[in-house]
C-alpha cells in the first residue's frame, strides 16, 4: 500500500512494533528499515516494545538503513531483550537525529564497556540528545548512563527524568547518576526522579547527598524538580530533602514537586496517612524547607507541590481533611504568604 500510494510516505509520523502477548523476535522488525528508508520522510516516532533482540537475523545492511531515517527524532524501547549491551547502543546510535530516547525494562548482559573507538564514532551523531529516561537500575542503569557520559551523549541533556524503577539514593554514585547530573549541567532544565530512601538513617542520606553536592551544583538552570517516594515506608528517612534543595544553585526555578506515592504503605492497617505526614514532614523539617526556598535565588518560583496519596479515616473536602490542611500550610508560613504552596491530597 505504502509502494502504491507514495504520498502515505509523507503523512506516517509514528511506526511501533509490539509483541501480542509474549516478546516478539526482532526478526519481525528486521525488514523494515531495508524496506522503509528514505520512503518515510515526516517519521518522527519510533516504539518497540516487547521484543527479543537477535543480530543475525539482520541483513548486514540493517543499521546502514537505519541511518536513513534522519527524521526519527524520538526513540521508545520498552520490555527489549538485548543479548549486549552493544546491539543496544548500536541501535540507538543508529538514528543520526535522535533527540529523545526512552530505555524501560531493559535487559542484556551486563558488564559492557564501549572502545574509544566506539565512541568516537558515536560522538559525531549523538551531541543533540535532549531527552532520556532512565528505566532500568543497578548494573544495567550504570551501563546506560555510563555511556551517555563518555560518548557526550549527556552534555545535552534539557530533560532527564527516570521511571518504572525505583533509583535508591545509595546507587546515585554506583549508577553514575549524579555524574550524568553534572555532565549536562547548565542544559538541564527538568529532573524528574522516581527515588527511594528506606533503610536510611538521616546522617547516611544526609551524607549522600552531601556527596552530590558538586555534581548538583551544576545544574545553575534548572527550572523544573520532581521527586517521587513510591511505597515509603516508616522507617524512611525525608531530612535530606531539604539539603538536596539547598545545594541547587539555579535561580530559574519555577516549578518543585514532591509525590508521596501510598505514603507508609506497608504500615499497620488503621493508620492514618494524614497523622503520619503531620509526624514525618515535622515542624522543624517544613521550617528547613521554607527557609531554603524563600532564599532570593527561587524568587522565581512559582510552585511548590506536596502530593500526599494514602488510606485515611477522613475523606477529601472532609472538616478533618480541611482542619488537616491548614495546620499544615501553617508549618511553611512564607511559601504560603507567598501563593506558591500547594498541597495535594488523594485519600483511599
Amino acid at each position: 500500500m505504502l509502494f502504491a500510494n507514495s504520498r502515505l510516505g509523507d503523512v506516517i509520523q509514528k511506526f511501533k512494533i509490539q509483541g501480542p502477548s509474549s516478546v516478539l523476535p526482532a526478526s519481525h522488525f528486521a525488514v523494515f528499515p531495508l524496506a522503509f528508508a528514505r520512503k518515510l520522510n515526516n517519521l518522527r516516532r519510533i516504539d518497540l516494545i516487547s521484543i527479543s533482540w537477535n543480530l543475525t537475523a539482520f541483513h548486514s545492511f540493517f543499521f546502514l538503513a537505519l541511518s536513513e531515517f534522519t527524521s526519527v527524532t524520538v526513540l521508545n524501547l520498552y520490555d527489549v531483550q538485548f543479548s549486549s549491551f552493544r546491539q543496544a547502543i548500536r541501535l540507538v546510535c543508529a538514528f543520526p537525529n535522535l533527540r529523545e530516547l526512552d530505555c524501560t525494562r531493559l535487559t542484556w548482559c551486563h558488564g559492557y564497556i564501549p572502545t574509544a573507538h566506539e565512541l568516537m564514532l558515536h560522538r559525531k551523531f549523538t551531541r543533540q540528545l535532549f531527552a532520556f529516561n532512565l528505566g532500568v537500575h543497578g548494573g544495567l542503569a550504570r551501563d546506560i548512563l555510563t555511556f551517555l557520559i563518555e560518548s557526550d551523549m549527556a552534555r545535552t541533556l534539557r530533560r532527564l527524568t527516570t521511571s518504572h524503577y525505583q533509583v535508591h539514593l545509595q546507587e546515585f554514585e554506583k549508577t553514575r547518576l549524579g555524574e550524568t547530573f553534572c555532565i549536562a549541567g547548565a542544559n538541564l532544565e527538568k529532573l524528574e526522579l522516581v527515588l527511594q530512601a528506606t533503610l536510611l538513617d538521616s546522617a547516611a542520606a544526609e551524607d549522600i547527598i552531601q556527596r552530590q553536592g558538586p555534581h548538583l551544583a551544576q545544574l545553575t538552570r534548572l527550572r523544573t524538580l520532581r521527586i517521587e517516594l513510591d511505597q515509603v515506608q516508616g522507617n524512611v528517612c525525608f531530612d535530606w530533602i531539604p539539603t538536596l534543595l539547598g545545594l541547587l544553585p539555579s535561580t530559574h526555578m519555577q516549578h518543585i514537586a514532591l509525590q508521596l506515592g501510598s505514603f507508609f504503605h506497608l504500615q499497620p492497617a488503621g493508620t492514618d496517612v494524614l497523622d503520619c505526614v503531620l509526624t514525618t514532614l515535622s515542624s522543624a523539617w517544613c521550617q528547613r524547607v521554607d527557609g531554603v526556598l524563600s532564599q532570593p535565588r527561587f524568587r522565581l518560583l512559582e510552585k511548590l507541590t506536596i502530593e500526599v496519596r494514602g488510606h485515611s479515616r477522613a475523606s477529601e473536602g472532609s472538616a478533618a481533611a480541611v482542619r488537616w490542611h491548614v495546620e499544615f500550610m501553617a508549618r511553611l508560613p512564607q511559601l504560603r504568604e507567598r501563593g506558591v504552596l500547594a498541597v495535594i491530597l488523594d485519600l483511599v
